[in-house]
């Protein structure tokens, strides 16, 4: 699938990959990689990161074909432009393909200004396959060529579940027709996307999908993946609680209590570090810091060492050892 989408980006035995996607836990780089090597084409395993490296090699060794997320793309181009790199100076790309993360005609442009290559997109899925479950082409750059020998796509009112007609966008839905492993029939990504079919001026009649424009869950939410609610407070923006985030999950979740913000509890969305101080903080025993707890002086965690108010804190028995008694609770707020 990878060698299809480099093959549709111009990429050929003659060619010059230069992977920048990552090589970890992570399908993109690998995929590339093997992709490139099916085609024939040489490849440089640079993966993410190390951008002034990056930079040496993209002058050196003048790749023809850049893959990398659509965002690295954009901070390479500056980094070039800070070299004196540029296109017509010292770059040889002609064609990138950028993928996993979602991006927009405004991006592209950008990209193309930056680098003087045809900016192209990449779709995949790592339940489906990986990169390569549809690729646009260099000729037409005006949606992506879905594999239909390999997958049968379909577009559905996410509400309903049912087909909408081609131009419409709706939820992708795949089915694996060549997958041996781990079939998947029917299996809703979540995505909104449209599809249309229809020869293209390359020549191939596979069905197009146009770009992702929003996912149905909304990165958060999605009850396909459950463990994007655990860092949902972080996916909305700095909005300490989604909507959709189901109150009873916060405690089913332990990990949702670590992650979140701890001034999510309260809604002050002051961040981190004002729940301890936080006028608002609600006076839960189990949860509030321990000065609260025994004087009320809400001066945080580190005040029971200090409050003189706190016969439990260094200053405060300092204070009952000199005569002056234990003081009454609340005495060390005033």
């Amino acid at each position: 699938m990878c060698a299809r989408a480099l093959a549709a980006a111009g990429a050929g035995p003659a060619s010059i990959v230069h992977n920048a996607y990552g090589y970890g836990l992570f399908t993109g780089g690998l995929g590339i990689h093997q992709g490139a090597i099916e085609l024939g084409a040489t490849v440089v395993p640079v993966s993410g990161g190390m951008t002034a490296r990056q930079v040496t090699l993209l002058r050196d060794l003048r790749p023809d074909i850049l893959a990398c997320t659509p965002s690295y793309a954009i901070r390479l181009g500056e980094a070039l432009a800070e070299a004196g790199l540029g296109p017509g100076s010292g770059l040889g790309l002609r064609a990138g393909l950028f993928g996993a993360e979602p991006w927009t005609a405004a991006l592209r442009a950008r990209i193309e200004e930056l680098l003087g290559l045809r900016a192209l997109d990449i779709y995949g899925l790592s339940e489906i396959i990986g990169p390569g479950v549809a690729a646009e082409c260099v000729v037409a750059a005006d949606g992506l060529h879905v594999n239909e020998d390999h997958f049968v796509v379909e577009a559905i009112d996410p509400a309903t579940g049912q087909p909408v007609p081609d131009g419409t966008p709706g939820e992708l839905v795949f089915s694996t027709v060549t997958r041996e492993a781990l079939p998947l029939l029917r299996y809703r990504t979540g995505d909104i996307a449209a599809l249309r079919r229809g020869p293209c001026a390359c020549g191939r009649t596979l069905v197009k999908m146009s770009k992702v424009t929003r996912a149905r869950w909304s990165g958060c939410c999605s009850p396909i993946l459950p463990w994007r609610r655990i860092t949902c407070w972080w996916w909305t923006s700095g909005t300490p609680r989604c909507a959709c985030w189901p109150a009873s999950n916060t405690e089913r979740l332990p990990a949702a209590r670590s992650r979140r913000p701890a001034s999510s509890r309260h809604g002050c969305g002051r961040g981190w570090a004002s729940a301890p101080r936080c006028g608002s903080w609600p006076p839960e025993p189990s949860r509030a810091p321990r000065s609260a707890r025994r004087c009320g002086s809400g001066g945080g965690p580190a005040a029971s060492r200090r409050c003189p108010g706190c016969p439990e804190s260094r200053a405060g028995a300092r204070n009952v050892r000199a005569g002056g008694g234990a003081p009454e609770p609340g005495a060390g707020s005033a």
